[in-house]
């Protein structure tokens, strides 16, 4: 660095670890978790899990992806050890927009390879934080909406969890009684 060194200045011995940290992972089996909604703030329950298929060197690593959607995905820092069979990505950020969005990192081996996994970003219309008028509103903006439960309003903006029936129109279930009512 252009700074003379005194001759009889005795330098420390500086350890220098082997290879950098090497990993073989199976992309293919990535395993997605928590829903991911447009609008919705990623949470602790969003999350990718990446198979490692063989250690090759140990040692510590941070993984992490580009935004794409306004989501990331990163590791922190993961100590590979020769009894890794996993490494999990948090998911952090708000995603803008509904869609399938593609994510990638690098593999630190020798040659470097690439992983990447898609992510599904749904339509917030219809859960809790985003509750809908009635059922036909959240098919009209999602149409690959499943029959199931969702929420709506009412005209008072009360919450109410409700049958939603997609594969016919968006119906709205608006009351329900059992065979004992009956």
């Amino acid at each position: 660095n252009g700074v003379d060194v005194i001759p009889s200045c005795v330098l420390p011995t500086i350890p220098v670890l082997g290879a950098s940290t090497q990993f073989a992972v199976d992309c293919s089996s990535a395993v997605v978790n928590g829903d991911y909604f447009a609008l919705i703030a990623a949470t602790g329950s969003n999350y990718v899990d990446i198979t490692i298929t063989s250690v090759i060197s140990q040692g510590q690593i941070l993984i992490e992806t580009a935004t794409v959607n306004g989501i990331k995905f990163s590791s922190g820092a993961v100590n590979i050890t020769s009894s890794t069979t996993s490494i999990r990505l948090f998911a952090s950020g708000t995603p803008s927009a509904t869609g399938t969005n593609s994510y990638s990192f690098v593999v630190p081996t020798s040659p470097s390879t690439n992983c990447s996994f898609s992510v599904l970003v749904k339509s917030a219309t219809g859960t809790f934080a985003k509750p809908a008028n009635r059922c036909s509103e959240i098919l009209a903006e999602n149409p690959s909406s499943t029959d199931g439960y969702y929420w709506v309003r009412d005209a008072s903006s009360n919450k109410y969890k409700t049958y939603c029936d997609m594969s016919n129109g968006g119906w709205t279930l608006v009351k329900s009684m059992s065979e004992k009512f009956i």
